[in-house]
């Protein structure tokens, strides 16, 4: 398992000063090794538990292996979760 800390920034906020949801994904991406490895989805389920405002700050944990990485939001209580299964060679 992995743990990083992200302050969340006023460019990835709506105009309701929340966490747009399709930055989620950017922010869970950029901690993955499968998409930079060109590995492909073959499902993603997204599940927000409550809002992310603007300078909060998510202690972010994941863990990948080679068939799924899933990646956690937390405050003091989970706020999203978002799991990747990667598409199986042939």
């Amino acid at each position: 398992d992995h743990l990083r800390t992200f302050t969340v920034p006023y460019s990835c906020c709506d105009l309701n000063r929340h966490m747009n949801n399709s930055r989620y994904f950017d922010i869970t991406e950029d901690l993955l090794t499968g998409p930079v490895s060109g590995r492909q989805y073959s499902r993603i389920d997204a599940e927000y538990n409550t809002e992310v405002s603007c300078a909060q700050i998510l202690n972010l944990t994941w863990k990948e292996d080679d068939k799924e990485a899933v990646v956690s939001g937390d405050k003091q209580r989970n706020c999203f979760r978002i799991r990747y299964t990667y598409k199986q060679p042939a």
